[in-house]
């Protein structure tokens, strides 16, 4: 009898261990692996497949990846890069990426603080701009944030510190940062939905130096609403340990006092480029001529893309899906602009499989739709 309780002892440690051991490598990709996702994809003749991906490490973007980092399977035939012309395309040609920085200004600022937060907006709004669009909006006690500026994508610094911010004056001493960044979070949707572009990504940036004080919007309706749109949250919290209800996100950074808002901010930019990043148009000359492929992606993430990695590690992640190889045939070009059906942070994936028209083929320019209108609440 003790030996048979002792055997069953024995096996149920066993049993425990592999369950914890198959946890760790099955739950890794659940909470802290990388997370490889279609945003949309789509199917073309004479034979270009393409997906607009994106890939994230511990729920962080990876950046910088290159098209030797992805290996492409179609059916259980391993395919290769340069046979199939793999690519990894400028992803500005089938989508827009646009950013709105919401700051806190309400209250009372001494000119130093002032100077202090204008500057490292100035620098922040700099660097984001590199990659996408910028609007920026400031809120105090007043129900509706209000539109400052607005700057186009460009690799030129901001020469001087963004005049409109100084000069910005509280009108309510109150802060009413629910109801901003609730109707920032209708601004930017709104603001996407102009843009030709068929892929659409908004990012919110949140500079606060306190909670909200004036209740006008209950914090767990902020919450689903920013669920819902699906947008980017990056948060800057300036203050002391700030209870920033609402606003969960795995993007926070924080400052103790005004003096460590340069900082703070610096790694916000970082984290809204990390979101930019995170996104890849992949697309290669598909071999197969007819009928529906199964089709597997493995991404090799390596430390240089994913700083939560040490040094000389590399991870890696996949996914898959299928595609419609319907008359398929030879003369297919990577190169050329996908098109995708319309998709952006209120929908789920797009997928698409035509025959663009030579109309459809024409690039459209989302440069004149970078400026938004003269009032909020467009």
């Amino acid at each position: 009898m003790n030996n048979a309780s002792s055997y069953i002892r024995q096996l149920v440690r066993c049993l425990c261990l592999l369950a914890a051991v198959s946890c760790l490598s099955g739950c890794g990709m659940l909470f802290g692996g990388v997370k490889v996702e279609s945003v949309a994809e789509t199917s073309l003749a004479p034979s270009q497949v393409a997906l607009y991906l994106s890939i994230t490490h511990s729920r962080h973007g990876v950046v910088d990846l290159q098209a030797s980092h992805f290996r492409l399977t179609e059916g259980e035939s391993l395919l290769d890069s340069d046979a199939v012309d793999l690519q990894l395309l400028d992803k500005s040609i089938a989508s827009h990426h646009e950013a709105l920085v919401l700051v806190d200004m309400s209250g009372k600022l001494s000119d130093s603080e002032r100077e202090t937060l204008v500057s490292a907006v100035t620098s922040t709004i700099s660097a984001i701009r590199r990659d996408q669009a910028v609007l920026l909006y400031a809120f105090d006690g007043r129900e509706a944030p209000q539109r400052l500026a607005s700057f186009r994508k460009s690799d030129e610094p901001l020469e001087d510190d963004i005049k409109a911010l100084d000069k910005f004056r509280s009108e309510d001493p109150s802060r009413s940062l629910n109801s901003a960044v609730d109707k920032s979070v209708g601004l930017l949707s709104d603001r996407l939905k102009r843009n030709a572009a068929r892929i659409r990504v908004g990012t919110l940036l949140v500079v606060t130096r306190g909670p909200d004080l004036a209740g006008r919007v209950q914090a767990s309706d902020m919450s689903k609403h920013l669920a819902e749109s699906k947008h980017h949250l990056v948060v800057v919290a300036l203050g002391e340990e700030l209870n920033l209800e609402g606003l969960n996100t795995v993007n926070l950074h924080s400052a103790k006092s005004m003096a460590g808002a340069q900082a703070a901010l610096s790694n916000a930019a970082d984290s809204v480029h990390r979101r930019f990043g995170q996104y890849y148009l992949l697309s290669y000359c598909s071999p197969t001529r007819a009928g529906t492929r199964p089709l597997s992606i493995k991404v090799t993430v390596p430390a240089s893309s994913a700083p939560e990695l040490q040094s000389g590690e590399s991870t890696s992640g996949s996914y898959r899906t299928e595609f419609d190889a319907s008359g398929f045939r030879s003369g297919c070009s990577a190169e050329k602009r996908p098109l995708f059906n319309e998709w952006n942070s209120n929908s789920s994936r797009s997928r698409s499989s035509t025959t663009p028209s030579a109309a459809d083929s024409t690039p459209s320019s989302s440069d004149d739709a970078a400026a938004p209108p003269d009032l909020p609440g467009y």
